[in-house]
């Protein structure tokens, strides 16, 4: 089905485009005329027929004169200003060119009298036919400006003056010039050409008109063999015949508005017809297939849902912890099988029991009062944490800790609270053990600063970094006497300690660093340290154990430093004598 759906778009797209070649051709086709009589017929030959052309032009007067009635019945109906304009540019054309006819016979008195009544038409019709088009969509006229004769008196008037102007022309010297009847046939055909430029801009496209464009082509090509023609040859009775199709062709479009709807604006052809009928029947294919994605879209959904429905379950019932579904008066719904472990309840037991039940008579109250707050603001948080629990009571008597969250959903078209069970008892008392060792080794940590305090020298340790970064993880407080800055201040920013070093004993001393950290041997290193008021540097020394690799990859080392005229053994507490080395070398 859907095969042939775009077989048949495709020929109906192609029909598209032969229909708009034939358009094309049909409006060309007045060119080809005109270019064969020109090359091909002999400008010399003449048919000068009097009484053919009186006839010919009282036929196309008569014609002006009904097409004009019936398009100024269409504007009476509807008011619209395009069709006061279609009525004037016909009965003008029709007041104009009247007197062409009707001085045929002074053709050989006098020539331009006669000729001159032509082009002059052609141009009070192109104007009117352009102001038409300016005008289109435009608010519809008042019934009273409809109904006012002053006003179509006053165009006729205009007309006859034209006729006058004309007539007035004729009899003058100028009359001869070929500049006035090539000006009029020109100002015509530009004329059409911008009525057709203005078609194309604003979208004008309906099969009427469509009408005014094959006529106003064929006006501007019946121009243009005026131009090429001289008085009863061929090329003039070609120009006489193609300004007759358009002309017949306009009226036509202007007939069909009156039998339709009387008004040119909203009038529709059985092609638009159609064609409305056959967009509207895409639209609805296009509604369907959409319908069909809809559908299958709701089918993925709901095969979705029934999965999504299983792994709930599945996950309902293995779940590790224990889970309640909870209507809004405290009624357990629905409860997993390692809740009812937990609680210490049969399969199925909990359902129906109030919630409060499982809480210690003490802490009920305070529980109801926390529930229906949850109700009133349903969002998922969780009551306890491992540093705040909730005691929760079991079947037996027995409490238990347990940290519980809440959610909200709808279950069986309420709104409802899952709340989810953790024990955590044995985890609390595992914190609880870890507790009392941090605070076992925070009691040897006070005990090692009371005894590093009570030395000598500075106890510390120096740590190099994967990227080669430098801190001091620990360093007693007995920095504070030698260098004068806090322990805390130094393990935060070594640099502290290296502007305390002489700048000329500064790279020597980060030689010393890198070639112990390179060869995993012992670092031991002698500094000057900068003293105020321009005092002389006082020399220091430091020694360090080999560097233990830490598992990130950074290195350690644990040793000491002091000043270098501090004797090399000095009494420690107790009296026990701790003894440096003997020597240490120049760095």
């Amino acid at each position: 089905m859907r095969h042939a759906d775009v077989g048949l778009q495709r020929s109906m797209l192609w029909a598209g485009v032969v229909r708009r070649l034939f358009e094309g051709a049909l409006g060309l086709l007045p060119a080809l005329a005109i270019a064969y009589v020109y090359a091909f017929q002999d400008p010399a030959l003449r048919l000068e027929s009097h009484l053919f052309h009186q006839v010919a032009i009282a036929v196309a007067t008569l014609e002006g004169i009904f097409i004009s009635y019936v398009a100024w019945r269409c504007y009476l109906r509807s008011g619209e200003v395009m069709l006061r304009w279609v009525t004037l540019a016909f009965s003008g054309f029709t007041i104009v060119y009247s007197l062409h006819g009707f001085f045929t016979p002074l053709a050989h008195h006098n020539l331009w009298l006669f000729i001159l009544y032509g082009p002059a038409s052609r141009l009070v019709a192109g104007w009117c036919l352009l102001m038409a088009l300016l005008r289109f969509n435009s608010p519809p006229d008042a019934a009273a400006r409809r109904a006012d004769a002053g006003y179509w008196l006053r165009w006729v008037g205009g007309f006859l003056a034209v006729n006058v102007a004309v007539g007035v022309l004729a009899h003058s010297p100028l009359a001869g010039a070929p500049w006035v009847r090539m000006s009029m046939e020109l100002g015509s055909i530009a004329l059409y050409v911008v009525a057709l430029g203005l078609q194309a801009v604003r979208g004008l496209r309906s099969p009427l008109m469509k009408y005014a464009a094959l006529a106003f082509v064929w006006f501007a090509f019946s121009s243009a063999s005026f131009l090429l023609a001289k008085p009863w040859n061929h090329q003039w009775w070609l120009a006489h015949g193609i300004f007759a199709v358009g002309f017949s062709v306009l009226g036509y479009g202007i007939l069909r508005v009156f039998l339709a709807a009387r008004s040119f604006e909203h009038a529709f052809s059985v092609e638009e017809l159609t064609e409305d009928l056959a967009q509207t029947n895409g639209r609805l294919r296009e509604a369907m297939e959409r319908l069909e994605q809809v559908n299958r879209a709701q089918g993925a959904q709901m095969r979705a849902l029934e999965v999504s429905r299983a792994q709930f379950e599945a996950f309902f019932d293995l779940s590790p912890d224990g889970i309640f579904v909870v209507d809004g008066k405290g009624l357990v719904l629905k409860a997993n099988s390692r809740a009812e472990g937990l609680f210490g309840y049969g399969a199925g037991d909990l359902a129906g029991i109030q919630v409060e039940e499982l809480i210690p008579v003490e802490m009920r109250l305070h529980h109801q009062r926390a529930r229906s707050l949850h109700q009133y603001s349903p969002q998922t948080r969780a009551m306890g944490t491992e540093s705040r629990t909730q005691t929760c009571l079991r079947r037996d008597g027995s409490t238990f800790s347990a940290t519980i969250s809440l959610s909200s959903l709808i279950y069986e078209g309420r709104q409802c609270t899952v709340t989810f069970v953790r024990d955590v008892t044995r985890l609390l008392l595992r914190y609880e053990e870890i507790r009392q060792e941090d605070r076992a080794s925070i009691r040897q940590g006070h005990v090692l600063e009371q005894l590093s305090a009570q030395l000598p020298f500075v106890l510390f340790q120096f740590r190099r970094a994967p990227d080669g970064r430098y801190d001091f993880p620990y360093m007693s407080p007995k920095v504070t006497d030698m260098l004068g800055c806090e322990a805390d201040a130094l393990r935060a920013n070594i640099n502290l300690w290296f502007s305390c070093v002489d700048p000329a004993a500064l790279a020597p001393l980060i030689t010393s660093i890198e070639r112990s950290a390179a060869e995993r041997s012992p670092w031991t290193a002698q500094w000057q340290m900068l003293r105020p008021h321009g005092e002389a540097p006082l020399p220091c020394v430091l020694s360090c154990s080999a560097p233990v690799q830490q598992t990130d990859g950074s290195l350690v080392w644990t040793g000491y430093m002091r000043r270098a005229q501090e004797r090399q053994t000095d009494a420690a507490p107790g009296g026990v004598g701790l003894a440096a080395q003997a020597s240490e070398p120049m760095v």
